[in-house]
Order: C-alpha cells, then sequence, then structure tokens
C-alpha cells in the first residue's frame, strides 16, 4: 500500500513540477517555425483621431504618392497622385498647399526644411515657401536620402551626388559604365559612419541585359567598392529607402521568372562580401522592404498563399513568422520601443501591432472597402500613427494606445 501512495506521490510531484515549469517557460525563439498567437488584453486598441480629405480636379487620380512624413512638431506632409503638395496641421486641418510637385518621396531635414524629387531636387521652409532647388537638372525624377550626417543625398544623370543643408553640391560621382549601359537609380541606403550605398540596375536600351550593382561611397564621395550580384534576378524593392545599416544589409532573389520560383535571401557585410544566405524554397514573394530592429532583428512581409511577417535574426536564422490575414503586406515600421507595425490588404484591411518577439499587440480593421494599405505607416509625436490608402483621397491619423 505504502509503495501506491509511494508512486502516486511521485507522479503528483511529477505534473505539478511540469506544470511550473510550463508556465515559467517564455515565448520559444528558435530556428523553426513558431507562430505567437497570445495578445495582451491589458493594451488598449487605437482610436481614431482624425481624418483630413482632400479635392482633386482628375477624380479618377486618388490616394498618395508616397508615405507622409511627419515633423518634430506633428506637421504632415505628402504628395497626392494629383501632383499637389499639402502641409496638415496637427489636429488634421491644412496648413497649405502647393500644385504641381511630382515626387514621391518626402524628407524633412534636421533644420526643419523639406527636400523632395520634383523634376529636380526641391527644397522648401515649413511654410511652404521654396529656398532652393537643382534647375539645371529639370525634367529629371529623382528621389532624397538622408544620411546619418544630416546631409542629402541621391542619384541624378547617372551621378551619385550629395548636397549640403543649403543646396550646395559637396561631391558628385559617375556611374555610367558604358555607352552601351544605362544606370536606374533603385535605392540608396547608410550605414553608422554615413557611408552611403547606391543599388543600380544596369540595362540596355531594350531591358534585354540587365545587371545589378551597388556602389559604396564614403561621406566625401570617394568609391569604397563597387560589385555586382548575380544569384538571380534580383527582387529591386526589398531594400528600404533611407535604410541604416549595422553590421549587414539584406539583398532577395528570385531563382526564375516566375512568381513560383526559389526565392533567396542573402546577407552581405559593409565590404560588399556575402555573409550568409537564407533559402526560403516554399513559393512566394517579398513584395515589400524589410525592416531592421536595432543591431538584430531583420522583420519582412512574405506572401504566398498567405501573408506572413518574419524575423530573421542577424546570424540568418527564422526567428518567427506570424501569419497576417490578406494577400499583401506594406513594408513594416518600428517604433523606439520595437514595436512593429504594418497594414495587410485582402477583402478585409487590417493595420497590425506586433512585440518584438512576434506576440500581438492589437489588430485594427479598416471598416472602409476603399481603404486599401498604399505605404507604410509614419510616426508623429505622442504615439500618434499616419497614413494613406490607395483609393482614396484620406489622410487617417489614428492614436496607438500606449499613450
Amino acid at each position: 500500500m505504502r509503495k501506491i501512495y509511494g508512486f502516486l506521490l511521485l507522479i503528483c510531484m511529477g505534473i505539478s513540477l511540469a506544470s511550473c515549469s510550463k508556465q515559467s517557460m517564455p515565448n520559444v525563439i528558435s530556428n523553426s517555425f513558431h507562430r505567437i498567437e497570445t495578445s495582451n488584453p491589458g493594451i488598449n486598441k487605437p482610436v481614431d483621431a482624425w481624418q483630413f480629405a482632400w479635392n482633386e480636379p482628375d477624380l479618377n487620380v486618388l490616394g498618395m504618392a508616397g508615405p507622409p512624413k511627419v515633423d518634430s512638431e506633428g506637421n504632415v506632409y505628402f504628395i497626392s497622385n494629383s501632383f499637389t503638395l499639402y502641409s496638415i496641421t496637427p489636429d488634421g486641418r491644412i496648413k497649405w498647399k502647393l500644385p504641381d510637385y511630382f515626387g514621391d518621396r518626402i524628407e524633412v531635414t534636421k533644420d526643419g526644411i523639406i527636400v523632395f524629387g520634383s523634376k529636380s531636387l526641391v527644397c522648401l521652409s515649413l511654410d511652404g515657401e521654396e529656398k532652393w532647388s537643382m534647375k539645371e537638372y529639370e525634367g529629371i525624377k529623382c528621389k532624397p536620402l538622408l544620411g546619418p550626417d544630416g546631409m542629402i543625398y541621391s542619384s541624378i544623370n547617372n551621378n551619385i551626388i550629395s548636397l549640403d543643408s543649403l543646396g550646395q553640391l559637396r561631391w558628385s560621382f559617375p556611374v555610367k559604365s558604358t555607352d552601351v549601359f544605362e544606370n536606374f537609380f533603385v535605392s540608396g541606403f547608410f550605414d553608422q559612419s554615413s557611408n552611403f550605398y547606391c543599388l543600380f540596375v544596369e540595362h540596355d536600351s531594350s531591358w534585354t541585359e540587365v545587371k545589378y550593382v551597388i556602389y559604396s561611397m564614403t561621406s566625401t564621395g570617394i568609391l569604397r567598392w563597387k560589385k555586382y550580384f548575380t544569384h538571380g534576378t534580383l527582387i529591386r524593392d526589398f531594400i528600404p529607402d533611407g535604410f541604416y545599416m549595422y553590421d549587414t544589409f539584406l539583398l532577395a532573389f528570385s531563382q526564375g521568372n516566375s512568381a513560383t520560383s526559389p526565392k533567396l535571401i542573402s546577407a552581405y557585410n559593409k565590404e560588399g562580401s556575402i555573409v550568409w544566405t537564407y533559402s526560403e524554397l516554399r513559393i512566394g514573394m517579398y513584395e515589400s522592404p524589410y525592416a531592421l530592429n536595432g543591431e538584430s532583428t531583420f522583420y519582412i512581409p512574405f506572401s504566398s498563399d498567405k501573408t506572413y511577417l518574419q524575423a530573421i535574426n542577424k546570424n540568418g536564422n527564422l526567428l518567427w513568422e506570424r501569419f497576417m490575414l490578406g494577400s499583401k503586406s506594406t513594408s513594416p515600421i518600428i517604433d523606439d520601443e520595437s514595436h512593429i507595425y504594418v497594414g495587410v490588404n485582402s477583402a478585409e484591411r487590417f493595420l497590425y501591432a506586433f512585440y518584438a518577439d512576434g506576440a500581438t499587440i492589437w489588430v485594427k480593421k479598416q471598416t472602409n472597402e476603399r481603404a486599401f494599405y498604399d505605404h507604410s505607416v509614419q510616426f508623429g509625436p505622442n504615439h500618434t500613427l499616419y497614413y494613406g490608402t490607395k483609393f482614396q483621397n484620406i489622410l487617417y491619423c489614428i492614436k496607438d494606445g500606449w499613450q
């Protein structure tokens, strides 16, 4: 009888110890797929603060040309697809608007000025007064990028250029390799030493022969290295414009010309040497730029028959992937507390907020049937989020529940 009691006691102790061990286990982070379905019911869900709707003469052209930008005071700037630049106050009222601006990227510098591509590089004061423009490049579309040093970088007329905040040319570097090939500027990004990395597509006149090349320039305009990439067909929009790298940057390649071709991601260091390759063997597509959380983790939207947000660490190990309802997502964006925000489109539209470990903070459903997310969410002061949508002339402002 004592043996039976002793045996039962051991079983109970084992169950108790297992329960205690299970309750104290954190979220599992491993190389295998781990879909975290938890959420935090204590966090307030986001609330709608205001909407700004604008009227355009051409009702067939809707939405924003690029994501909005927010200054330190909470004023919001964006360019509509009907080529009008808007300035909106923190409480959702129009401050000013200017017609005939064609850029899709806006930057607000530390000096409080706006720089963007509108036929050329143009700089305005926060009151909408033109301060300077590069008239010699009239008719050429370009995109401005702000470096860690506060200088302006871009590419115009087969030249990589850098300007100061007064519009003075600091340096120019030619990138046209031959008379046969032209250079198409795709994106630019930086490291913490203000070295500038420019991704170009070199192509002939018919685009039958295509090469992918990155130039690495010092902040003073000296070529560090030039490297061609031949691992497959480059997924060009994978690198976010203005991305700040630490040890590595990522490129994504398709191993064929169809959507069902295998994909792979390769990481490169600051010298352009390959560090690791993550092979994605499932059918799908990386359709939006990734985001980097500090020095450690890349967050990458992935679409196959479903849409996921993947977290890959700096060593190329898959930490987790998070399922999201929809067929295509925007680029993720990360706040100062490592919360991740991403919009997803489908028959219904959702805006997701995640913790760094993949757990859900909240999910906000977009109730307007025409409000497809078109660009990444942008942050403003006091935990405010701003975004535009594809088939509407509306700027949305929400409070994200953290204040």
